[in-house]
C-alpha cells in the first residue's frame, strides 16, 4: 500500500477495508490511526487547537484529545464531523 499524504481527501483502497479474507483487529485499528495521523496533521497545517475543532463541531474538546491521541475509537459519526470541519472528504475507492 502506498502513503497517502494530506490533501482534501484521505483515501484507502476499499478492499483493504471491505474484502473476502477476514481483517484482524490490528490491521482495522492500523487503517483508523492512518486516518487519525492525517487529521491531526492536517488540523495542524490549518494551525487549528483542539478547541478550534471542538467548537466548529459540537464535540467537546476532550473528545477531540481523546480521538487525537487514540485513547477512543471515533466512531464514523464523530469522525466525519471531523473531517468535514477540516475540509477533507473519507472515499473509498
Amino acid at each position: 500500500m502506498g502513503k497517502n499524504f494530506i490533501s482534501d481527501k484521505i483515501m484507502y483502497p476499499q478492499n483493504m477495508l471491505v474484502s473476502d479474507s477476514y481483517n484482524s483487529e490490528e490491521d482495522i485499528d492500523a487503517y483508523i490511526c492512518m486516518i487519525v495521523r492525517e487529521v491531526v496533521a492536517k488540523r495542524k497545517l490549518l494551525n487549528y487547537t483542539q478547541n478550534d475543532i471542538a467548537e466548529k463541531t459540537g464535540l467537546k474538546q476532550s473528545t477531540i484529545s481523546r480521538v487525537e491521541s487514540l485513547r477512543v475509537v471515533p466512531t464514523l459519526h464523530v469522525l466525519i464531523r471531523i473531517i468535514n470541519v477540516l475540509g477533507l472528504e473519507l472515499k473509498l475507492v
